[in-house]
């Protein structure tokens, strides 16, 4: 059993799992937002899905961990807003929360933005980014 993080094919759960071994077609890996406990989940090596369900089902837990967890982690939290043209209401939606490690450039924000971005395919209908006001916000940017 190799702990290799290279080997789950979708960087972006590189947070979440932990490679635990290949089958066949198939790649098993153990939810990190389960422990204590261990949860091994198995899925396709050409489909995510279940690994994506699986996170949808674990999104109050992730809520908590982010709230309870050590001050040293830190946390990129990307969110959508947008006017709904049938309704004119406004919706929004949570498209990510990655965990940022090392420091807080300029360059490393924006990648990471930019990262998340693609995976939605909305790079291009971006039309303006806001951010709070902590500190490592205003000397990045």
């Amino acid at each position: 059993m190799a702990e290799n993080n290279e080997n789950i094919p979708w960087p972006l759960y590189n947070e979440y799992f932990s490679y635990h071994e290949k089958k066949g077609q198939n790649i098993t890996v153990k939810c990190m937002l389960c422990l204590p406990v261990t949860k091994l989940l198995s899925t396709a090596i050409n489909s995510s899905s279940n690994l994506r369900k699986h996170l949808q089902n674990k999104s109050t837990l992730l809520q908590q961990r982010l709230i309870a967890g050590p001050r040293e982690r830190s946390f990129l939290g990307v969110t959508a807003h947008w006017i709904n043209p049938s309704t004119l209401e406004r919706e929004s939606a949570a498209l990510a929360c990655k965990r940022l490690k090392g420091k807080y450039t300029f360059d490393v924000l924006a990648r990471q933005m930019y990262s998340i971005y693609l995976d939605y395919s909305i790079q291009n209908k971006i039309v303006c980014t806001t951010t709070d006001n902590g500190s490592k916000f205003c000397k990045a940017f």
